[in-house]
Parts: structure tokens; sequence; C-alpha cells
């Protein structure tokens, strides 16, 4: 009861907001409503709520989800590149890196974007997680040769990281990096070079 009481004056039932109700609820009370909230993209609702319960987190959260929600797809790009940045920075400062890590590639910053999967892919601690954080970057640096060999570099990915080079007609790079490899990395037979 007191669930829908909640819902309702936020959604419109002035009876709970002039019985006085909404004063005796508890912080908790607000975050689960504020939640509640946010799932059905009511964030300027949510964020009254988290305020009330005095979490700038979720707060946070919820104010850059509906900064997001108010993009017009029709808007000037600039103002959908400021405002997706935006919305970019509050989720990276609450901790949120996929989230960010999306707005920033809505607002075409495709290298800030793929740094900040490259962290998550490294250090997320779901195997699963961290490989469609891993495919993203891919994604973000597809078209910039050494921006992808620098990623799978840094992730262990010795074959692909080849290929990369191979692709990119870098063939000193390849050999020079199959030399450090050394015999610890089995290296695709078409990556190696007869040995004299």
């Amino acid at each position: 009861l007191e669930h829908m009481q909640l819902v309702s004056y936020w959604v419109g039932d002035n009876k709970a907001h002039q019985s006085g109700y909404t004063a005796t609820n508890t912080p908790d009370e607000w975050r689960k409503q504020g939640e509640t909230l946010m799932g059905i993209e009511l964030y300027s609702q949510a964020i009254m709520c988290f305020e009330r319960a005095k979490d700038k987190h979720l707060e946070a959260e919820a104010r850059a989800m509906l900064i997001i929600s108010s993009i017009k797809h029709d808007a000037p790009s600039e103002n959908r590149k400021a405002d997706f940045m935006k919305a970019g920075d509050m989720f990276l400062r609450c901790g949120l890196g996929v989230k960010a890590a999306r707005c920033y590639f809505e607002a075409e910053e495709r290298d800030i974007a793929g740094e900040l999967y490259m962290k998550i892919a490294l250090h997320h601690p779901v195997q699963s997680e961290a490989k469609v954080a891993a495919k993203r970057a891919v994604r973000c640096f597809r078209g910039d040769q050494t921006k992808l060999a620098n990623l799978y570099r840094t992730m262990g990915k010795h074959k692909l990281l080849l290929k990369s080079m191979y692709d990119a007609e870098r063939y000193e790079d390849a050999i020079e990096y199959i030399d450090q490899l050394g015999e610890s990395v089995q290296v695709p037979h078409h990556y190696r070079l007869p040995k004299f």
C-alpha cells in the first residue's frame, strides 16, 4: 500500500500529497521509489526521490538518464554531442563505465569510448561482460590499425595483433613482435618467416 501511495504521489494522485503521507517516508523508501520510477523512465520524478533519499550517486545517474532521454534525433550535431558528453561524464563520475562509453561513442568520441571500453575489458570481473567491452573497443578503433594493435597487445591477443599488423603491412613490426614472444606463444604458421 505504501508503495502505491508513493507512486500515486509522483504520477499525479493529489490525495497522497494532500494527506501529508509523503513527509513520513524513510530515505530507503524514497530510494526504492526512485529506482521504480527510473525503471519506467520517469527520470525527473526519480531525481526528486533520490534527492529526498539523499542518494547523490543515483541522483546523478537519473540526471544523466534525463539528459539522454531529452536528446532529439534531429537536433544539431553539436548539441547532441554536448549532451552525450555531459551524460557520459556524469555516468563516469558514478562509476558506470559502460554507460559512459556508450555516450562517448554516440558523441562520436571514438577514441575516448574505445579507451574506456578497453579498460572495462581488462578489469571487468565478469568474463562475458569483458568480452562485450573488448568487441566494442574494437568497433571504436576500427580503421585505426595502430590503436587496434595497441588494444590487442594490451589484451594479450597475439594472433589478432599479428593479423592487424599484417593487414596494415607492418611486416617489420610483426617480425619484431614475434621475436619478442619467443616460444611462449604459438604463432600461426602463415605469420612466421622461415628460419635460415
